[in-house]
């Protein structure tokens, strides 16, 4: 990947890029995003972590300040820490989704059924 490539990609997940994006660029930013997921496997980043609660542990403490636990992460996946930032942040995204799809206990016609109760 080039620098501008990855730079890119970067501005991109950080929410830096207020235009279009031609598609040449959309195309590089899904294969920066493949490369991630192929660099840093979710199943392992779990197991890394401790489970998704040590994910959002870590996710958090990199956003108040404290980038050594995400340096670690990153060391161990041999890839840059904002990789691994984002990588977390898809994986507490994804859980958040599964989550809610487990509150739905069935669709009739336009009706949506959930179960909002806490286990």
């Amino acid at each position: 990947m080039f620098k501008c490539d990855y730079n890119l990609w970067v501005d991109y997940h950080s929410g830096k890029i207020n235009r279009d994006l031609t598609e040449d660029e959309k195309k590089e930013i899904r294969a920066s995003d493949f490369a991630m997921h192929l660099l840093v496997p979710e199943k392992t980043l779990l197991n890394t972590c401790g489970g998704i609660e040590g994910i959002k542990k870590i996710y958090s403490e990199s956003l108040s300040g404290n980038p050594y636990p995400l340096k670690r992460v990153a060391n161990l996946f041999a890839v840059e820490p904002i990789v691994v930032l984002f990588k977390m942040e898809a994986v507490i995204n994804c859980y958040k989704e599964r989550k809610f799809k487990k509150r739905v206990l069935k669709k009739e016609k336009n009706v949506i059924y959930v179960n909002f109760n806490k286990k």
